[in-house]
């Protein structure tokens, strides 16, 4: 009896040590965390060697996120990594040799990316020669931020279309959003010389006043009343009291006077 009652009392305790055990490791065990939690605001994800994400304040393994070690952050899963080069889908622009253009574009993304380098197809190095600024330090969710692309058409380059695309790469990986580029090279045709100007008016004819005086070549005295034309009849006058005549003309040359008695 001794020794059944030993062993009950030996199994008991046996029991309550284990329970004792397990409800201490339970209550010790922090709660799960937001981001590793299956709720619908974080979609459940494989969370293992995750890091804290510097863009939502959560865990994060970052394709397109600060570190970008190799799957988005469950954050951007959750809503989409959206990268913009700006409103313009594709970019043309039209050049002539030796010609030189500035091409901005104003970038945002929805993650904060460092480091952000720009690179372009080789297609489009002879001609945008400078990206400013490359790379870019940091690009904040949701900030634009203002790039400048040099162009510079070689004075040899051949007419035609050049095209290619600009990439943006942070931490070796390469974001999926590029840009198209087209750059036409067309022939600077030059225009024709304008006509010559057309030669001036002719000078406006002056014309004056005919005046003179008539008298008697042994006497001297005046002639009153003689008459005096030039041109045939076009002009005339008659002389006055003391020999005297006048008249208007609007043509300018010499005349010869002719003069009669009337």
């Amino acid at each position: 009896m001794g020794i059944r009652m030993g062993g009950l009392q030996c199994g008991a305790f046996r029991w309550f040590f284990l329970v004792s055990i397990i409800l201490w490791v339970f209550l010790c065990l922090p709660p799960p965390s937001p981001a590793h939690s299956g709720s619908s605001e974080h979609p459940n994800r494989h969370t293992k060697h995750l890091k804290p994400c510097k863009s939502h304040g959560y865990a994060h393994s970052a394709l397109n996120c600060p570190k970008l070690h190799g799957h988005p952050c469950l954050v951007c899963s959750r809503n989409g990594f959206k990268f913009s080069w700006g409103p313009e889908d594709k970019i043309t622009k039209v050049l002539h040799p030796g010609e030189a253009a500035t091409l901005e574009l104003t970038l945002t993304s929805s993650c904060l990316l460092e480091k952000l380098d720009l690179w372009l197809t080789p297609s489009l190095r002879p001609f945008i020669t400078e990206i400013s600024p490359d790379p870019i330090p940091r690009l904040f969710p949701g900030e634009p931020f203002t790039i400048a692309l040099i162009i510079r058409i070689p004075d040899a380059t051949e007419p035609g279309t050049y095209s290619g695309t600009l990439h943006a790469r942070c931490k070796m990986r390469t974001i999926p959003s590029t840009l198209p580029i087209v750059i036409e090279v067309r022939e600077e045709i030059t225009p024709p010389p304008p006509p010559p100007p057309p030669p001036p008016p002719p000078a406006p004819t002056t014309g004056g006043v005919i005046n003179g005086y008539v008298y008697d070549v042994n006497t001297k005295a005046p002639i009153v009343g003689a008459k005096v034309t030039a041109s045939g009849e076009a002009y005339w006058a008659v002389t006055g009291a003391d020999g005297r005549f006048f008249y208007f003309t609007t043509a300018a040359g010499t005349f010869n006077l002719t003069v009669s008695a009337q």
